[in-house]
């Protein structure tokens, strides 16, 4: 697991919680559904019209991938490479495709059962790099929406407020509440910066 993500994440909002408990507020009375309403699915609908459905689909998984960032492998890549060789030079090509099956990596799996088959080199490299290029893709239209949802999130809880104070302007008959509801209005503001800054981008 990524510490420095997961801390990152508890610090930053026990420190606006906190800050906010301090001066003498209650964090129940951050709590408003409308809002939240507005805000989250208003910021994750528009954040969805910017990427292929595949790349919305592939963002939980690119989230886990950023609290769970995969260890270096490289040590072990190439004493993987190293026994493959080993292993193909006396007794040839055809003694790996036993062995592929006990490589995890699909990517590097698939590359040596190419070469089982008897491709040519140049082939398996172009077929490879197609299917990295497909991956970053996918992962690269992920980050696009939680970039999106960075962007989108303050804009939806200045919305969010708008659509709040409209609210309470057309319920003026009862001045006693007034300020709870433009309180209240307010929060879908905090709600899209505070979302935006501290868990999107």
């Amino acid at each position: 697991m990524d510490l420095a993500t997961v801390i990152g994440l508890l610090m930053g909002l026990i420190a606006l919680m906190g800050g906010f408990t301090l001066e003498g507020g209650s964090v129940g009375s951050l709590l408003n559904f409308p809002s939240a309403v507005i805000v989250f699915g208003g910021t994750i609908g528009a954040a969805m019209v910017t990427v292929p459905l595949a790349g919305f689909l592939a963002v939980p998984k690119v989230f886990m991938k950023a609290l769970f960032a995969p260890k270096d492998e490289g040590a072990q890549l190439v004493d993987t490479f190293y026994n493959l060789a080993e292993r193909a030079r006396p007794e040839g090509l055809l003694s790996l495709e036993a062995e592929a099956q006990n490589i995890e990596d699909p990517l590097l799996k698939r590359g040596i059962l190419l070469v089982v088959d008897g491709m040519e080199p140049d082939t398996i490299q172009s077929i490879v790099e197609s299917e990295i290029s497909a991956m970053e893709e996918r992962h690269e239209q992920a980050v696009a929406f939680w970039e999106a949802l960075g962007g989108f999130g303050p804009t939806m809880g200045i919305i969010g407020t708008v659509m709040g104070l409209v609210n309470v302007l057309s319920h003026l008959s009862d001045p006693s509440e007034l300020g709870h509801k433009i309180a209240g209005a307010f929060i879908a503001t905090l709600y899209g910066v505070m979302f935006a800054n501290v868990v999107a981008l």
